[in-house]
């Protein structure tokens, strides 16, 4: 039988106390081998540190004893040895009542082998020591005298513990019930007299004290209460691994064959046990991290499915996932462990197929000798068992079962301090608040430096990519690339956001609905979740929320009060899961909106497809029109149906249109509703919050690219393209009101005006000569020649705005803003984007389009005709000279970009 010591305290009682326990215990050490204590140098409640004299020798020696439940590292030896020669002691002693690390076991034994004088400078005092000590001393009792006081209606467990209070000093006892295997009940002994205390009063006070079996029967003279072995036996039985859903189209974790995406984070925990199994880390703890909805589970499972089905892995490790939502005490953390053990031996993974030991603590149990002798087995053939715990936040709300924490703690010291093949996981939820005085964050917080770390991200373009894929693959049909965009920006990287929008798509589609029809709806995550309530009865909802505030709720005291019948229908619904007799919602994000009527803030990081002006064009067009079909909108407009595409993804991005049937209908019914809706959504956008928080009132558009490239690390974007971006969506920021270009600075507008907007959107002149602000006009100000021939000086280097104007550039530089391949910013000017990207945008102009429309009638089309013609398409008011320039203008600007290729090419040195 193993025994151990524990210090034990009340929970309202100081460390002052837990230290006087300590100081009484040392002293009686101390009495025994005929010394005195003479001068208390330290107390805490885990340590005392004290001189002592030897009676008869005058031998002086320190004594520093420890209470602490975690093993002792080997480097505290290490700092005794070097305070002999700093505190000038003939010797030192460390008493410890807990355990010692294997390595610190290692440097005990291999002291005491020393023969020479040195070795009586240190010496060790251990539990079992100690307990000798006090038992040859007749101070206590022996362990023994107490078992032969246990009548033959009890069987004693594998362990015992010697409890000292500030009251005494106490045996105490578990027994068994040998057909589960487990102890749900101690006996309690005077350890000074022997006796069994049987007095409820005393009882209740010694359970009081915080100790390892708090959570058990206390047997008095009544009888073992049955009800207690019986929970634990079903919380035994309903240990449940985690599961997946059962299809693609599940809620639930992902399948295996349903898994994309976090080849990297699966590839480093492999590496990680790999360092494990070959001795090469010394980390015996690990965490899944994330957010709600992050996939922790999926990749839990995933890890096991890879783990069970590769050659490479199947005979190394074993990893046992289990859900912990299905815990009822704080004994769940042991029998999880004894559930793993008894899995890997059912699977042929240890030496014996099934194991007897009488379970009564995590320590006891690891420490069995038959585990010991599985875990050296392990070791020697190259073997790791891996235990998971998932959804362990869930119990965070659990007072019952506050002490399972003290448990988990003691769990992760025990497999520590085991360095053996052994690794125990966890995946825990960071978007929660855990209060300090949360016994949880005491646990998780003392394991911060012993415990790898690996975090989920939102996903990565590629993994939205490969999730839209297998959604394609199940809906039989292509992804449309307008519903991919919209799917891939909609769902802001969020793998459950992802999640939902796809099997609402499915849904529909399933339903009879095209893709066109789906891309016309304005999607969120709120109208979702609308919907799945909107579809419960009233006593289905009230219950629902019940199971929401209970989360996990007990399944038979939800089923007494709404009806097992009501129950299954949400089960059957897909909206309550069942894990053993506990209740949840089928999604935590769910059941947040269902008790808060909140989602998961989601910033917006969407770059629109087109310029301000084109899709402005198009939203008023609609505005005045009314509905139109796609082919419709493009004649109004004399753009193309790929551009009319593109249109539509913003859009249906900023949710102002939908598509019904073949038609196209904006739902702002003003120019103002739809700008104010527009600034609304903007101020959200992820660049605008970032510059928000920088609390600065001015700033250039350097600062602006700064924060946009900071945000846009998507390496698979290049630089040209990423400067476009950049440009494109500054641009969007000025013409709504949110910025304003002033005196060469950028102005942030922390209230922005609706009628600032409208302005924007229906200014017809230049609101400066170097501002493109809100017109998507190029009138050609130079010939192609000449803007590119500036362009390449400014890439060299030539930024100076005056120099350039000097050297005759002026009408050039006006060109390249108006192509927006470059911005100025007081007397300084420089290049945003390509010099292909400027060519494109010239192409996009409204002026160009519509001067292309009318060569293409008219291919002999004269200068001072065409400039009539733009005269009245764009409200000008020319004179003859300016309307004939501007004519001669476009006609040769058409020209040269329908017969030239704009390919980058070397700047002037």
């Amino acid at each position: 039988m193993t025994t151990r010591i524990e210090v034990c305290t009340k929970e309202d009682e100081s460390t002052t106390v837990k230290g006087g326990i300590l100081e009484q215990l040392v002293a009686q050490i101390l009495t025994v081998q005929q010394f005195e204590v003479t001068q208390t140098v330290r107390v805490t409640g885990m340590e005392i540190d004290v001189y002592a004299r030897h009676k008869i020798t005058n031998q002086e020696i320190l004594v520093e004893c420890k209470a602490h439940e975690n093993a002792l590292p080997a480097d505290v030896i290490t700092k005794l040895l070097g305070n002999i020669m700093l505190r000038k002691a003939d010797a030192c002693w460390l008493v410890t009542t807990g355990p010692l690390s294997k390595d610190a076991e290692g440097t005990r034994i291999e002291w005491e082998r020393e023969s020479n004088s040195d070795r009586g400078k240190l010496a060790f005092y251990t539990q079992d020591r100690i307990l000798d000590l006090l038992v040859d001393s007749k101070q206590i009792q022996p362990l023994n005298k107490m078992l032969g006081l246990i009548s033959n209606e009890f069987v004693a467990g594998d362990d015992a513990m010697l409890m000292c209070t500030s009251s005494g000093m106490y045996w105490i006892i578990p027994v068994v019930d040998p057909a589960l295997g487990m102890s749900s009940t101690v006996l309690a002994f005077d350890a000074v007299h022997g006796k069994r205390i049987t007095s409820t009063e005393q009882l209740n006070n010694l359970k009081a004290h915080k100790n390892s079996f708090s959570s058990f029967q206390w047997l008095g003279s009544e009888n073992i209460d049955s009800k207690q072995t019986e929970l634990l036996a079903e919380e035994y039985r309903n240990i449940v691994p985690v599961i997946s859903g059962d299809d693609w189209s599940d809620y639930r974790p992902a399948r295996p064959e349903d898994f994309v995406g976090r080849a990297k984070i699966l590839a480093d925990m492999l590496e990680f046990l790999e360092c494990v199994n070959g001795g090469n880390s010394k980390t015996r703890l690990f965490s899944i991290k994330a957010p709600s909805g992050m996939g922790k589970s999926s990749v839990v499972l995933k890890l096991a499915s890879l783990v069970t089905k590769s050659r490479k892995y199947s005979k190394k490790f074993f990893v046992y996932a289990v859900d912990v939502r299905t815990a009822m005490s704080a004994r769940y953390a042991e029998m999880a462990i004894k559930s793993c053990f008894s899995e890997a031996d059912s699977q042929g993974f240890t030496d014996v197929t099934t194991r007897d030991i009488n379970s009564t603590t995590v320590s006891q149990y690891l420490n069995d000798s038959s585990i010991q002798k599985t875990l050296e087995y392990l070791k020697q053939h190259g073997k790791t068992i891996v235990i998971v715990f998932d959804q362990f936040e869930e119990l965070f709300s659990q007072k019952g079962l506050y002490p399972l924490f003290d448990n988990m703690r003691v769990l992760c010291n025990e497999i520590d301090a085991l360095q053996g093949p052994l690794v125990l996981g966890f995946a825990w939820k960071t978007d929660l608040t855990i209060p300090a005085d949360h016994p949880a964050y005491y646990m998780w917080s003392n394991l911060a430096d012993r415990r790898k770390e690996f975090e989920l991200s939102q996903f990565k373009a590629t993994e939205i990519k490969s999730a839209i894929k297998l959604f394609g693959r199940h809906l039989q049909e292509p992804v449309n690339p307008i519903l991919n965009n919209y799917l891939t920006k909609q769902c802001q990287g969020y793998p459950w956001l992802l999640k939902k929008l796809c099997i609402h798509v499915f849904k529909l589609i399933h339903d009879g609905n095209s893709q066109d029809y789906v891309i016309g709806q304005r999607l969120n995550i709120v109208d979702l979740f609308e919907r799945d309530i909107s579809e419960l009865t009233p006593d289905q909802h009230a219950c629902v929320i019940e199971i929401a505030k209970s989360s996990p709720a007990d399944y038979f005291s939800i089923t007494e009060t709404y009806g097992s019948d009501m129950v299954q229908t949400l089960i059957n619904g897909r909206i309550v899961i069942r894990r053993a007799s506990k209740l949840t919602l089928y999604w935590d994000i769910f059941r947040d909106y269902v008790l808060n009527k909140t989602v998961p803030e989601l910033m917006l990081d969407y770059i629109p497809q087109q310029q301000f002006r084109t899709d402005m064009r198009a939203f008023v067009c609609l505005i005045d029109k009314g509905d139109l079909t796609s082919s419709e909108l493009g004649n109004e407009l004399s753009i193309s149906t790929s551009t009319i595409d593109n249109i539509m993804i913003d859009a249906v991005m900023f949710g102002v249109a939908q598509k019904n049937s073949n038609a196209i209908h904006i739902i702002p019914s003003t120019k103002e509703a739809l700008l104010s809706s527009l600034q609304t959504i903007f101020k959200k956008h992820t660049v605008y919050i970032e510059i928000k928080k920088l609390g600065i009132e001015y700033f250039d558009y350097s600062l602006f690219a700064k924060i946009f490239h900071g945000i846009y690390t998507d390496t698979n974007i290049n630089t040209k393209t990423k400067a476009t971006y950049c440009s494109k969506l500054y641009n969007w920021f000025v013409c709504l009101g949110l910025f304003e270009e002033t005196h060469g600075k950028t102005h942030f507008i922390n209230v922005p005006s609706a009628k600032s907007a409208v302005f924007n959107l229906d200014a017809r002149t230049r609101r400066g000569r170097y501002q493109s602000g809100g017109q998507n006009l190029f009138w050609g100000q130079t010939s192609p020649e000449k803007m590119i021939f500036a362009y390449k000086l400014i890439k060299s280097g030539q930024t100076n705005y005056d120099t350039l104007k000097s050297n005759g550039y002026r009408n050039a530089i006006e060109a390249l803003v108006a192509a927006r391949a470059i911005r100025k910013h007081g007397n300084d000017v420089y290049i945003i984007c390509s010099l292909s990207q400027a060519f494109t945008n010239i192409k996009q102009a409204d002026t160009i389009i519509f001067s292309k429309s009318l060569m293409e009638q008219n291919p002999s089309i004269k200068s001072d005709e065409m400039g009539i013609k733009l005269e009245e398409k764009f409200s000008k008011k020319w004179k003859d000279g300016s309307r004939t320039r501007y004519g001669n203008s476009m006609i040769l600007w058409v020209k040269y970009l329908s017969s030239n290729s704009f390919e980058e090419s070397p700047a002037i040195n």
